[in-house]
């Protein structure tokens, strides 16, 4: 299951940076959404919790992604690590 997270849920972060470029909201609430569900699936509470913040419309969008970002850079080179 890692590995498929590990496959497909960049793409979705870097899908969330268009949506948010976009200025579309509701696209960016759709990825943000998807991108939770594949976080809570593989225990990434922290990129879940900032997914759900994006889809709720709960804060600065931008500062959101930012972090974001961020957490999911350092949770992906720790699974990566993880797996070998």
């Amino acid at each position: 299951m890692v590995k498929i997270f590990l496959k497909y849920a960049p793409g979705q972060v870097e899908a969330l940076g268009r949506q948010l470029a976009a200025a579309d909201a509701a696209g960016l609430q759709a990825v943000a959404h998807k991108l939770r569900g594949s976080c809570l699936a593989i225990g990434a509470l922290r990129v879940a919790e900032l997914c759900r913040a994006l889809e709720a419309g709960d804060g600065e969008p931008s500062a959101l992604y930012t972090e974001l970002r961020g957490v999911f850079a350092e949770m992906e080179r720790q699974l990566a690590a993880e797996l070998g």
